[in-house]
């Protein structure tokens, strides 16, 4: 593992200190790079991430400054795959294309290259990341990667396919008695007390699921229920289902074609389809929306606004009232 001390970091995540931009000499080249192509989002105390094909950036709340991050101003890599923000950690983990990682508290950027550098055959993207205690459990193309929050180090790597197979997970969701996996082949859950989560044995597939076997893009717990979204492997009409303890049935209020993305944000649920965020409450209804062209990623800020990562429109909030769109330069 690298540790990095980055003083612009530090000036850059504690206090909102915009790093320092040298002047374009003539003859020199400078990059312009598609920020409107926005695929995740991520709201922390003050400030709001978002990635973009053209790298991250991020809009500070209190004096709506945009700033540009890269390695540059301390990060140990370029293009963030997945992201987190944990508030009562206040841990931000950026997961990159190449599966490296930092973690980044406390004004210091503590880089995990492990699974980067792992000599794995196959798919070892990270393609998210979940919290549950002092541990994040990392969604990769051949399984679960557990980080010690406190160690900060990876302390366990669960292979759950069929016969100890490496099988991609997608999303990862907890009730407080089981972990449960989204796959691309079906729903598969372990026991989180279960010491033995290392064997692939101790996961069962959830089969009491319509198309139990299939691809399941997006996984959430949120107020008593478990939320689990089946991909259409045309493209043409997702599936969201819902089980409250008592089977699983869809969920009334999908409308769209495509499930995007699920996620518990505390007080709230948000649901992205192809046309909206929709932030469903604990009654299990959608109490504001936020449409868009393009959407992908949401997230809520402390003030209850939201904020969308659209693939076209850049980062697309509703602060203030309305609909506006934020990009770098």
């Amino acid at each position: 593992m690298q540790l990095r001390h980055s003083l612009l970091v530090i000036l850059l995540l504690l206090f909102g200190i915009a790093p320092m931009r040298g002047q374009i000499q003539m003859g020199e080249w400078r990059t312009h790079l598609p920020y409107q192509y926005a695929f995740l989002v991520e709201s922390t105390s003050d400030r709001v991430f978002c990635s973009t094909t053209g790298g991250l950036f991020y809009y500070k709340l209190d004096d709506h400054l945009v700033e540009k991050l890269s390695m540059v101003d301390g990060l140990s890599d370029n293009g963030v795959s997945a992201m987190r923000w944990n508030s009562e950690l206040a841990t931000l983990i950026l997961a990159y294309e190449n599966s490296n990682l930092d973690i980044i508290r406390d004004g210091v950027v503590m880089n995990l290259p492990d699974i980067m550098k792992k000599q794995i055959t196959g798919d070892k993207s990270i393609y998210d990341i979940y919290y549950l205690g002092n541990k994040a459990y990392l969604s990769t193309g051949f399984g679960i990667v557990v980080l010690n929050l406190e160690k900060e180090e990876i302390s366990e790597t669960y292979i759950i396919g069929d016969n100890g197979q490496t099988l991609k997970v997608n999303q990862l969701a907890s009730d407080g008695t089981y972990l449960y996996a989204a796959t691309d082949r079906g729903i598969r859950r372990g026991l989180l007390s279960d010491p033995l989560l290392v064997d692939y044995n101790a996961w069962e597939i959830v089969t009491d699921i319509p198309n139990y076997g299939a691809a399941f893009g997006a996984i959430a717990y949120y107020s008593g229920s478990l939320f689990a979204s089946f991909d259409d492997p045309a493209d043409e009409q997702d599936q969201l289902y819902y089980s409250s303890g008592n089977g699983w049935v869809p969920y009334p209020y999908f409308t769209g074609a495509l499930c995007n993305e699920i996620l518990n944000q505390g007080d709230f649920l948000t649901l992205v389809d192809d046309t909206a965020v929709h932030l469903i409450n604990d009654d299990l209804l959608i109490v504001q929306q936020l449409f868009s062209n393009s959407p992908r990623s949401a997230s809520i800020d402390n003030q209850g606004d939201l904020w969308l990562a659209d693939y076209g429109r850049g980062l697309v909030t509703n602060e203030g009232g309305g609909s506006w769109t934020i990009k770098p330069n």
